[in-house]
């Protein structure tokens, strides 16, 4: 593979990385709003949800990186055993 086609598949991984967590956020914030707007005026609760669905996909995004970094982990150990 040549280093431009390497450069494209960087640029569509991280598009549909970014597309994934945005989804994520917008129907967490979406289900948090309904459930909210029950107890409290509708600004408020989207305002709330929308800050709760920041946190919630940070959260996923620190999870995903952890095992990320554990699986690095073992995948170096394996390549070194093949040399």
């Amino acid at each position: 593979m040549n280093n431009i086609s390497i450069q494209y598949g960087i640029q569509v991984a991280g598009a549909i990385g970014t597309a994934i967590f945005v989804t994520l956020m917008t129907t967490y914030a979406a289900d948090s709003t309904t459930e909210l707007s029950h107890t409290m005026d509708a600004a408020i609760a989207g305002k709330k949800a929308l800050l709760d669905a920041i946190n919630y996909t940070s959260l996923v995004t620190i999870g995903l990186a952890i095992v990320a970094t554990i699986f690095s982990l073992f995948i170096r150990k394996q390549m070194q055993e093949e040399i």
